[in-house]
């Protein structure tokens, strides 16, 4: 079953949300961002999410972040293997590995060093910790000027 709105990796495509393809930017959607190292697409799904708080936790979203990096980061260090070693590495099926490669090319290891730091950091300021006044849609901000390659 093939959703004409993924890539195979289950990363939203670049047009969905300018062709109204899918009713709502998710957290998919913000990987597909995130790791196509296209900024200002990234900038309107984190929009979206900021704007749909209950339906998008910061919570959830940061566990899914921290996935998709963590993923990231194991490419790095097992990319020679082929595709279904690292598929396999991944737990991810075989056709999605070529978008964690292609995502890994975005981000270099200290790159996504600095990232998991970032999103301890607002794991820990989305709980009230050393965190002034920042509200749910300002940690988001924040968070995509940080991520972005």
């Amino acid at each position: 079953h093939d959703d004409p709105g993924r890539l195979r990796s289950g990363f939203a495509r670049h047009g969905d949300l300018e062709r109204g393809t899918t009713s709502q930017a998710n957290v998919p959607h913000l990987q597909g961002g995130s790791v196509g190292g296209d900024r200002s697409r990234a900038a309107r799904i984190a929009a979206y999410l900021i704007d749909h708080p209950k339906e998008n936790p910061l919570v959830l979203i940061l566990g899914s972040l921290y996935t998709l990096f963590q993923k990231l980061y194991l490419t790095h260090f097992v990319g020679q293997a082929n595709d279904r070693e690292l598929a396999s590495t991944l737990k991810v099926p075989p056709f999605a590995v070529r978008d964690y490669r292609e995502g890994a090319r975005f981000y270099p290891i200290e790159r996504i060093e600095r990232i998991f730091a970032y999103l301890q950091q607002a794991d820990l300021r989305s709980k009230g910790v050393n965190n002034g006044s920042a509200d749910h849609p300002a940690l988001m901000r924040e968070l995509v000027i940080k991520l972005a390659p």
